[in-house]
C-alpha cells in the first residue's frame, strides 16, 4: 500500500515465482526422502537405503512424488509465462496457479506414501485432498468474479 503496488498484479508475479521455489523445493524433497510415494513395481520407481532419510518403508521401490510434483509445477509455471502477456485481468495468474496446483496435488496425494500428513473421513482423503476441495470453488469463484468485472470495464 505504501508504494502503491496493485496487489493483483503483484500476485500474478507471485504465482510464476513461487512455481519456481516449490518445483526446486520438491527436489530438495526428494533428496530428504520426505513427501514420498506409496510402494510401486513400476519401473520408475525410487528406492531409498540411507537409514537418516526419512522415506518409509526403506530399500523398497516408492512413486517419486516428488519428482512428479515438480514437474507438474515447471509445467504450471511454463503454462503461466505463456499466459502472461494474454492475460484478461489482474490476478488471473494467481488464480489459475491456485486452481491447477490444486487440481494436480488431489490426484497427487493417491500416490503419497508419509501417513504423518492426516488424513480425513476415515482414511478416504488426506487433509491436503480436503483443502484443495475448498481452493478450487473459492479461487474459481473469484477467477469468474474478476474475469467479469474485466469485461465490464473493458466495454
Amino acid at each position: 500500500r505504501k508504494n502503491k503496488i496493485p496487489t493483483l498484479g503483484m500476485l500474478d508475479i507471485m504465482a510464476i515465482v513461487t512455481c519456481l521455489v516449490h518445483g526446486f523445493g520438491r527436489i530438495g524433497c526428494l533428496m530428504a526422502g520426505c513427501c514420498h510415494g506409496t510402494p510401486t513395481d513400476l519401473m520408475w520407481g525410487i528406492t531409498f537405503t540411507n537409514p537418516v532419510c526419512q522415506a518409509d518403508p526403506l530399500n523398497t521401490p516408492l512413486h517419486p512424488t516428488q519428482l512428479l510434483e515438480s514437474g507438474y509445477i515447471f509445467l504450471v509455471m511454463t503454462f503461466l509465462l505463456l499466459l502472461k502477456k494474454k492475460k484478461a485481468f489482474d490476478g488471473q495468474l494467481f488464480l489459475l496457479y491456485l486452481i491447477l496446483y490444486a487440481f494436480g496435488r488431489f490426484f497427487l496425494e493417491f500416490l503419497r506414501g508419509d501417513s504423518g500428513r492426516g488424513f480425513v473421513w476415515d482414511g478416504l482423503l488426506s487433509n491436503s485432498q480436503v483443502i484443495v476441495l475448498l481452493i478450487i470453488p473459492v479461487a474459481g469463484y473469484y477467477y469468474v468474479k474478476f474475469s467479469r468485472r474485466s469485461k465490464l470495464l473493458k466495454k
